[in-house]
């Protein structure tokens, strides 16, 4: 891990932790998706997604990405009440 100094739109300066991860397998893919009415909303679509992605994805080295307006800890609450699973990488709003 790297930490690299930034700035903000308004100027400021700070510090972000920046992660590079180490080079896929050939037939791994990266997912980068949205939680809302994209993973969350039709329980069984999720469950069906989650399966899938962790039988047949996962095992290859596969990473997968939650993009979403959702602030921090509104995703962790998803997660921590097992509605989705820990991603490897998050963008969020905060």
């Amino acid at each position: 891990m790297q930490e690299k100094e930034t700035e903000t739109l308004e100027g400021d300066s700070e510090h972000r932790t920046i992660v590079v991860l180490p080079s896929p397998p050939q037939d791994a893919l990266l997912l980068v998706t949205d939680i809302d009415g994209t993973l969350i909303g039709d329980d069984s679509a999720t469950i069906n997604f989650f399966e899938t992605w962790n039988g047949k994805y996962r095992p290859r080295g596969s990473n997968l990405v939650y993009n979403t307006g959702r602030p921090h800890y509104s995703v962790m609450r998803l997660i921590l009440d097992g509605k989705i699973d820990v991603p490897d990488a998050l963008v969020c709003s905060e």
